[in-house]
């Protein structure tokens, strides 16, 4: 009840929350979505106008530089004094932004003009002017090898200096091919520190500025390194996005400048770049009122449900313990039909139905235990008893599946398992030990061997009936193993010898027949076990009611109950050869006849244009036309040199392989519209004789 009440309650509990959450939800991420889209394009902005003006910057000292080449008195500037060089170049000085300083190199003397002062190099590196990072970039090699108007890093490999960021180096004349001087302006990193606090003191951000070919003009407050700062240019986008940094989420913006291609790198930390989207504890009281509104709510609706639903489920209980029966029964049934049959005799058609209710085999092996009661013992209470301790027994390395043959008062278990070398006599000590001990002497257990496929489970149960009728490998008291485990059966029941019956019967000789019926018979009495002789001339029987039926010879009732009745091995057998007698004389009689020639070629046409019904056989075939099946069988070997079955399979694979050639039609439906029913059976019969599936057909052969 408690259960009941609580599903009840959280299933409208989510029918009342979820539309409104949701609601709330698409709003808060519209929201949310709006406003960083509105702050990444503002951030986005101010990041391009720091570049431009970085750009002006650079263009403005470059066409300063131009200047400078132009004039004669700066040429020629070697020739005045070291007050008149001071002077002259002062006045470009002045003229610089702050935080940009104006250096002039003399080529021919290794002096420096810097701060006002004329100074020897040495002196300059001895000077407080002078940076570490400097000498680091080579900075005296630069001055006397510059060739060209040049922005480069002061230090773009270590950054260990403090007071420059780059340098914008041009040769003095321009355009001579032996300068006599070099001006340098030196941009100080305080000059990038006032750029990030003028376009983003809000957010406080680490930036990086790269010139084009990936060195460090500026770094910020060096949150990366110079390589992890390549890979972030070369595998990011430009505009806003995120990245993880040592386990911490940044945003990334990424930009490149219009004029000279300087990359801009923005890393900044999330809340502070978005700096919060507003409202969220009046948003989130709002929501926790309405939750308990919908929680109320809730309470009060699933009360109402509780009983309905405690109705329904009554009754799929009930559903379902009805399924399980009829479950139960069809594995009974299929198994009762499979201890007699043979893969000729339908079996996967057999365990299809199993499949359709959900019960099929789990296992490729299996292995029979056929238990009979003593006298006056319950056979419905000792099956459900063995059953049960084998299935305790086994635990869940196998399935046990159960059926009781009423007309035989013998019960069976089929042991299905994915062990060919299953222990079945520890098996069977484990669930004699498990029975109730007023049970263990009431019944006699044989157990077959374990073989492959369901199509042997005849097998293993006839292996049964003979260990417990001949008591061979007693395991424990009245509980028997037949031989040794065998994984393939051998060849100790003469079914091909049935076959061989039927055939000398059709042939219309009486001694053929004669004699191979006589073979037959002698195979049976051979074995050991009388309860599996009495299984066989049984199936001896039913082969003779078959083809009663197949060549349309008359049997009375009286012929018929003489056939079933009888349970003494020998008069079945006299009557068995009786009855075949009989009906080789009606066959010879039929070949024999002069019979109206029918139209052949019509027997072959009819089934080219039926052979995609399903029903479609020999004996339809014959009933169709008024002719013997015998005759029909003769008559389709001679006109088309093949068995009617294999003519109608090879019509029905060509159908196929036309369908997946030139349609795209579903397999399934091609094979059921082709008049087979079981696809699966279909698919290995296909591969069978084409030597791949139908699905690999269609891919070799689609047009």
């Amino acid at each position: 009840m408690k259960k009941t009440v609580r599903r009840i309650f959280w299933k409208y509990l989510l029918i009342f929350t979820i539309p409104f959450l949701a609601a709330v939800g698409l709003f808060l991420h519209n929201y949310a979505h709006v406003y960083r889209t509105a702050i990444s394009e503002l951030q986005m902005g101010a990041l391009t106008q720091m570049s431009g003006e970085l750009d002006v910057l650079i263009d403005n000292l470059s066409s300063l530089s131009e200047q400078m080449g132009e004039r004669e008195d700066i040429v020629n500037i070697s020739r005045f004094s070291d007050a008149e060089k001071c002077d002259i170049l002062q006045i470009y000085d002045r003229g610089l932004p702050e935080r940009v300083s104006l250096l002039y190199y003399f080529r021919h003397t290794n002096n420096i003009y810097f701060q006002n002062s004329i100074l020897t190099y040495h002196e300059f590196e001895q000077s407080s002017y002078f940076d570490v990072s400097l000498n680091f970039m080579g900075f005296f090699t630069q001055l006397n090898s510059s060739s060209y108007v040049r922005f480069i890093p002061v230090d773009a490999k270590a950054r260990r200096g403090e007071m420059y960021s780059a340098a914008l180096m041009a040769p003095i004349p321009s355009l001579s091919s032996s300068p006599t001087g070099t001006v340098a302006f030196l941009i100080s990193r305080t000059y990038f520190d006032a750029l990030v606090e003028k376009y983003f003191g809000d957010i406080r951000p680490d930036i990086f500025v790269l010139d084009t070919a990936l060195n460090i003009v500026f770094d910020g407050n060096g949150l990366v390194g110079q390589d992890e700062l390549k890979g972030i240019v070369r595998n990011n986008p430009l505009g806003v996005g995120s990245i993880a940094l040592g386990g911490e989420k940044y945003v990334l913006m990424r930009s490149v400048s219009a004029a000279h291609g300087l990359y801009f790198v923005v890393l900044a930390d999330e809340d502070a770049f978005y700096d919060g989207s507003g409202n969220e504890s009046l948003i989130i009281t709002f929501i926790a009122l309405v939750y308990l509104i919908c929680v109320f709510l809730a309470l009060a609706v699933s009360r109402r449900a509780v009983s309905e639903v405690e109705l329904a489920e009554s009754r799929i209980a009930e559903n379902d313990v009805l399924l399980k029966r009829g479950r139960e029964q069809i594995t009974e049934l299929v198994i009762l039909r499979l201890l007699g049959a043979s893969e000729r005799e339908g079996v996967r058609r057999l365990t299809s139905y199993l499949d359709d209710w959900g019960g099929g085999f789990k296992y490729r092996y299996f292995c029979l235990a056929a238990m009979c009661p003593a006298p006056g013992a319950s056979l419905d209470e000792l099956c459900s008893a063995a059953v049960s301790a084998l299935r305790h027994a086994a635990g869940d390395s196998c399935a046990v599946y159960s059926a009781v043959d009423r007309r035989e008062k013998r019960a069976v278990a089929v042991i299905n398992t994915d062990d060919p070398d299953l222990d079945r006599a520890a098996l069977m000590t484990a669930a004699r030990d498990d029975l109730d001990p007023q049970l263990r002497g009431k019944m006699t257990v044989g157990v077959g061997g374990i073989y492959e496929g369901e199509g042997n489970i005849s097998v293993s149960y006839l292996d049964a009936l003979t260990a417990e009728d001949t008591r061979e490998a007693r395991v424990q008291e009245g509980w028997y193993l037949f031989r040794a485990n065998r994984k393939t059966p051998g060849e100790p029941l003469p079914y091909a010898d049935l076959a061989l019956v039927e055939q000398s019967i059709l042939s219309g000789s009486a001694d053929i027949s004669t004699s191979v019926l006589r073979k037959a018979f002698e195979k049976i009495d051979r074995l050991p076990s009388r309860a599996v002789r009495r299984c066989l001339y049984f199936d001896m029987v039913n082969l003779i009611i078959k083809i009663y039926e197949g060549v349309d010879a008359p049997m009375s009732s009286q012929q018929l109950s003489r056939l079933t009745a009888v349970s003494d091995l020998d008069v079945i057998r006299r009557d068995v050869t009786y009855a075949a007698l009989s009906l080789t004389e009606h066959v010879k009689a039929q070949l024999e006849a002069p019979e109206a020639p029918p139209a052949k070629r019509s027997l072959v046409e009819y089934v080219q244009s039926n052979f995609m019904d399903s029903n479609l056989s020999l004996s339809r075939l014959a009933e169709e036309f008024g002719l013997s099946y015998t005759y029909v069988s003769r008559t389709f070997k001679t006109e088309t040199g093949r068995s009617f079955q294999a003519y109608l399979t090879d019509l029905r694979i060509d159908y196929v392989k036309d369908m997946l050639m030139n349609t795209n039609t579903p397999i399934k439906d091609i094979v059921l519209k082709s008049g087979y029913l079981d696809v699966a059976n279909f698919t290995r019969k296909f591969k069978q004789i084409e030597g791949i599936t139908p699905g690999q057909f269609r891919q070799l052969h689609k047009r």
